[in-house]
């Protein structure tokens, strides 16, 4: 059997959230022909923070743009790419405030945006570690001082 070389990866992205308390809605990317939902992400360029790779991914995924509100947690996992190379790869995930733009994909790496209510969000995501990552974001977004209107103009 041959020997794999193992490389790790930084990447970082988030959750972009808006709405009250009770009536949260979250950003999911569609990747897969559209058979995964995540969260964006990406990789942490040289010389840039992970908060500003994943403002940067965010919006590039998603044309949405957020508030920065908090880092919710870093996520670790493995994957196999080629016989020969396994990654370790870790992604921080921080929680942001929608402040303006509307769903438009990264035609070149993502299938589809959509703006999902919490608990909607929760059955459609299909990783479970972003899944717990949406749990803390809606538990953070439940106990944040009250915030400005981030519900969309009708």
């Amino acid at each position: 059997m041959p020997r794999r070389t193992i490389e790790t990866i930084h990447s970082a992205g988030g959750v972009i959230a808006r709405g009250a308390p009770d009536d949260l809605e979250v950003a999911l990317i569609a990747t897969h022909s559209t058979t995964r939902w995540a969260l964006p992400k990406g990789i942490v360029e040289p010389g840039e923070t992970p908060v500003v790779a994943a403002a940067r991914e965010v919006y590039e995924e998603t044309g949405l743009r957020g508030e920065l509100i908090e880092h919710l947690n870093q996520v670790e996992y493995w994957y196999v790419s080629r016989p020969d190379l396994r990654r370790h790869k870790f992604v921080d995930f921080y929680l942001f405030r929608w402040l303006d733009g509307e769903p438009q994909p990264q035609t070149s790496e993502v299938d589809a945006v959509r703006w999902f209510p919490i608990t909607e969000a929760l059955h459609q995501a299909s990783y479970k570690s972003e899944r717990n990552i949406l749990i803390q974001a809606q538990e953070l977004w439940h106990v944040m001082p009250t915030s400005p209107d981030t519900t969309p103009p009708a």
